[in-house]
């Protein structure tokens, strides 16, 4: 589970403003700004991933006690593959964070984003349904 979330959307909130404000410095010119530019889009990259991965654990948490039964995945069988994926990809995807807990280095692996947008389309239509 992510926790301290707060925590880290505070200090990631403080590092946006602060590079936003570097940005408007007359002063930055060259590879400088350049660097400040990819700098801002990298912290707005990790913004966006920390969204997606907190509506994945959010609905994950809800769906996970419902398809860990089995006469619920016997009922609802597509239902209960697509949570098999999702669960698959989250503890994988957490057990990798427990490793290494950097968030610059998870937002820089291949398709991080474009996985957790898909887990989220795959839990909505769960939730959905199990209601």
């Amino acid at each position: 589970m992510v926790k301290a979330i707060d925590d880290v959307n505070g200090k990631l909130d403080d590092q946006i403003v602060a590079t936003q404000a570097m940005m408007g410095s007359s002063y930055m010119r060259g590879r400088l700004k350049t660097d400040t530019k990819n700098w801002d889009k990298k912290l707005n990259d990790i913004s966006e991933l920390m969204e997606a991965v907190m509506a994945t654990q959010r609905t994950w948490m809800y769906l996970e006690p419902i398809f860990s039964s089995g006469d619920i995945k016997n009922t609802m069988p597509l239902e209960g593959q697509m949570f098999d994926q999702v669960d698959s990809h989250w503890r994988t995807t957490m057990k990798g964070v427990e490793e290494d807990p950097g968030i610059t280095e998870l937002a820089e692996k291949e398709n991080i984003m474009v996985h957790f947008q898909e887990c989220n389309k795959k839990t909505r239509q769960n939730s959905e349904k199990s209601k």
